[in-house]
Parts: structure tokens; C-alpha cells; sequence
């Protein structure tokens, strides 16, 4: 545990002075910006949404940039070193996911609650973006992992998010019938979207909500067990 724990600190760490965190925030502070020149009723449409930018698609590109300045700074290769297991470095790796998704959420919460008096469902709020967290930057990790420079990490990360994405966007806009929400909802861009209405209060259908939290963190625990961990041992053993 306590290894764990410095793990985590010296990801986050890094995360600040590679101004990652710095980033995440002022994306965050731009939904503020937005949220300051919307109507209640528009805010509290748009906000599922843009909470699914802060802790899907952000994860998504920052996951993969990091790892990526990680490999040049030789970080990856002293971390295999330590006295730890390759196990605790990706859970590490996944809680900082986790956190980082956590803080967007909280500025863009306390927005919508001073802005415009709009209370979220907290509880859902946390889970939900903390699975979407980590189970997007498990995806951005895969790629990034897969791939040998950054322009290769962000061309696959952008095509997975135009083939991930469009799904939730046709859902929203009634392109696709709500009735078909549910087999829509194997995207993690619509079970994001569609637990994220439940926690801003757009919807009210509790069992979806429950659905789209089981999935997404189902969903990063397979990516970091059988994806992530076997792609980061062999990815630091060739350097």
C-alpha cells in the first residue's frame, strides 16, 4: 500500500510538471467560461457532454502524451526497476486517471452550482467519471503503447474517438432512437453520455445509470488486466 501511494504521488507529479493537470484545468475553466454565457435549462443539457470531454476524450489525448514524455524522459524503464510490481505501477497509473478526471469534474460542478444553482447527482457524478477516466486512458495508453512516436499515438487516438464518439452524438441528437440507447450504450462514449444525463439530471432512468457505471469500470479493469499491463512490460523491455 504505501508503495502504491508513492506511485500515485509521483504520478501526479508528473502530471503537474508536465503540465498535464495545468491542462486538464483550464479545459475545465473554458466549460466554466461557456457554462457563465448559457441559460440554466442549456447548461444543464450541455453538461453531460462536456463533463464526457473532460473525463473521456481529455483522458483519451493526455493519457497518451504522457506516456509518451514518461518514454523520452526514461521514466518507463527506471520505474521497472523499482521495488514494485508492474501491477502497481498501472494501478497507479489508473487512479491518477481517475483523480485528474475527478478535479474536471469538481471545477465544472461547482460552476454549474454557483453559476446557476444546478445540484448534480454527486454520487453518480464520481463514479461515473472516474470509470470513464480510467477506462479512457486505459484506451489512450493502448495506443500510445502500440505506437512508436506521438504523431502515430494522437492520428489513433483521434480516429478512436470519431468512431466512439459519433455514436453518443447521433444518440443526442435523436438520430439514433432512444429506443436502441441501450445496445448504443456498448460504445463508452454513450454509456458516458447516457450515465452522465442520470447524474445531471437530465434523465431519470436509475438502471441505465447503474449499467453504465458496472460497464465502464468493468470495461478498464480488462484494459489495464489484459491490454495495458502486457503492452507496458513489453514495450519497457525493448525501451
Amino acid at each position: 500500500m504505501i508503495n502504491l501511494a508513492k506511485l500515485f504521488l509521483g504520478e501526479m507529479k508528473r502530471m503537474a510538471s508536465y503540465k498535464i493537470l495545468p491542462i486538464s484545468i483550464a479545459t475545465s475553466l473554458i466549460w466554466v467560461a461557456l457554462f457563465s454565457l448559457l441559460s440554466v435549462s442549456e447548461a444543464q443539457r450541455f453538461a453531460p457532454l462536456l463533463l464526457y470531454m473532460d473525463a473521456g476524450v481529455m483522458s483519451l489525448l493526455l493519457a497518451g502524451a504522457f506516456h509518451h514524455l514518461e518514454r523520452t524522459d526514461g521514466i518507463v524503464k527506471t520505474m521497472m526497476v523499482l521495488p514494485v510490481s508492474t501491477g502497481q505501477i498501472i494501478l497507479a497509473k489508473a487512479l491518477a486517471a481517475a483523480v485528474l478526471g475527478l478535479i474536471s469534474a469538481l471545477v465544472v460542478s461547482l460552476a454549474l452550482l454557483f453559476l446557476h444553482g444546478i445540484v448534480l447527482r454527486y454520487l453518480a457524478l464520481a463514479l461515473v467519471v472516474a470509470a470513464t477516466a480510467m477506462a479512457h486512458a486505459a484506451i489512450g495508453l493502448s495506443i500510445a503503447l502500440k505506437t512508436r512516436d506521438f504523431s502515430g499515438t494522437l492520428g489513433g487516438i483521434m480516429l478512436f474517438i470519431l468512431l466512439i464518439f459519433v455514436p453518443a452524438v447521433l444518440l443526442e441528437t435523436g438520430l439514433i432512437p432512444r429506443n436502441l440507447a441501450w445496445l448504443v450504450m456498448l460504445s463508452p462514449s454513450a454509456a458516458a453520455t447516457e450515465t452522465l444525463n442520470y447524474a445531471a439530471g437530465t434523465t431519470r432512468d436509475l438502471l441505465k445509470a447503474i449499467a453504465g457505471i458496472v460497464y465502464l469500470s468493468a470495461l478498464a479493469g480488462l484494459l489495464y488486466r489484459f491490454v495495458v499491463l502486457k503492452l507496458f512490460r513489453s514495450h519497457a523491455s525493448v525501451g
